[in-house]
């Protein structure tokens, strides 16, 4: 599948291009524009969440990288990420924990 976004010349300025997996998830999206062209791969749990997710620049070099855990409800527990600055020139790591509380 792909998506067009067009200015109001109609010009293309975005094109989205998604990569379907068996049961109809994107694996890969490529997210191209006149600045960039960036691919990011997706990998899915067995409750079908997102367990991973890649980020690539046009150059093939690592933009980000997200690893999540989720329960067996589906509630999302943890997420690892990691950015890559290449303009900022800083690499960054950090993890977000999620908390939940349930009231009756």
């Amino acid at each position: 599948m792909q998506v067009t976004v067009f200015d109001q010349d109609d010009e293309p300025v975005e094109r989205i291009r998604l990569r379907p997996d068996e049961k109809g998830r994107p694996v890969e999206v490529v997210e191209e524009n006149r600045k960039k062209k960036n691919t990011i791969h997706m990998r899915y749990d067995a409750q079908g969440n997102v367990a991973f997710q890649e980020e690539y620049d046009m150059d093939g070099q690592l933009v980000s990288k997200v690893e999540r855990i989720w329960d067996d409800n589906g509630l999302l527990l943890e997420s690892r990420v990691t950015l890559n600055g290449p303009v900022q020139g800083v690499a960054r790591h950090y993890v977000v924990r999620q908390e939940y509380e349930f009231f009756s």
